[in-house]
């Protein structure tokens, strides 16, 4: 009996420690949020604040036509261009940008926050800033082209 307890227990720890101390960093969907996954082309296809007072404004609205049709290219080396592509803007706005990951965090030329989630193809951003003494939340997507 006391052998039998004793395996038990054993078996257990070894269960706990295997499968317990994994940590997965992965969103809701399934997809490792990596370097690796994360790298490749993508659009930016919504972008909302939210203010106090103001409400919700549509931030792709504001942006020039030229400017909505770019794509962003991450590359595994945390090198990024911003390509202008389609409506061309005048002067051309291809410029060389980095991103940076650390654990949920993205940043990608001035768009970052947490990464609320990522399917292999749609990527969510979400965060808040203060600004002027009010906070301001945001929601940004971008699809992998």
């Amino acid at each position: 009996m006391k052998k039998t307890s004793i395996r038990l227990v054993l078996a257990l720890g070894l269960f706990a420690t295997t499968f317990g101390a994994c940590k997965k960093d992965k969103d809701g969907n399934g997809v490792e949020i990596t370097k690796e996954n994360l790298v490749g082309t993508y659009k930016l296809t919504k972008a909302k604040y939210t203010m106090p007072i103001v409400g919700e404004m549509d931030y792709l609205a504001l942006m020039d036509d030229c400017e909505k049709d770019d794509t962003y290219t991450l590359k595994a080396d945390f090198s990024a261009t911003k390509n202008d592509v389609g409506t061309k803007c005048n002067p051309v706005g291809n410029a060389s940008i980095t991103w940076t990951l650390a654990e949920q965090t993205i940043m990608v030329d001035t768009y970052g926050g947490k990464i609320k989630s990522f399917d292999g193809t749609t990527l969510t951003i979400e965060g808040s800033e203060s600004q002027q003494g009010m906070t301001v939340s945001y929601s940004i997507v971008f699809v992998k082209q």
